[in-house]
């Protein structure tokens, strides 16, 4: 096998992997990595480029400029539409006060706590143990945790 098809092979496994990861990891920036990698396998197996330091510098300006040019096009075709869940005005900070209920036992201090609020399952966590069905109060967001009190009101 050629020099120039192994760097080619490289490069698209790389690119495909890039691809793979981008379903597993948040944030919308590694599949352009991944599309910058296939354009270099391109490039490196037709013969066009053939010095690994170009390839390299083929890489990251294909990477970025993709990454500059498509990620705020795209993002808006391959991200969720959350405004219907908490409607056009209210942000997710707005959200104490509003009632969830409870989808897995909340105990205190307990990692398997879970509310689902709008149609999102969340973690939970409470002062005190919560069954499983029963309506919580939103108290406060902690990163992706939600801090809830037992609803007085069912």
């Amino acid at each position: 096998m050629s020099e120039i098809t192994s760097l080619g092979l490289f490069w698209f496994i790389l690119g495909i992997v890039f691809l793979i990861a981008e379903l597993f990891l948040p944030g919308f920036i590694i599949m352009f990595f991944g599309v910058g990698a296939l354009i270099t396998a391109l490039l490196t197996q037709f013969g066009i480029i053939s010095s690994f330091n170009i390839q390299i510098i083929v890489f990251i300006a294909s990477s970025v400029i993709s990454l500059l040019t498509f990620r705020k096009r795209w993002s808006t075709y391959f991200s969720g539409n959350v405004s219907h869940r908490l409607g056009k005005n209210e942000s997710i900070d707005d959200i104490k006060g509003k009632r969830a209920r409870v989808i897995n036992t909340i105990t205190p201090g307990g990692i398997d706590g879970k509310v689902e609020f709008n149609g999102t399952n969340w973690d939970a966590d409470a002062e005190e143990i919560i069954q499983s069905g029963e309506i919580v109060v939103i108290e406060a967001r902690n990163n992706l945790r939600l801090i809830v009190k037992r609803s007085t009101a069912n």
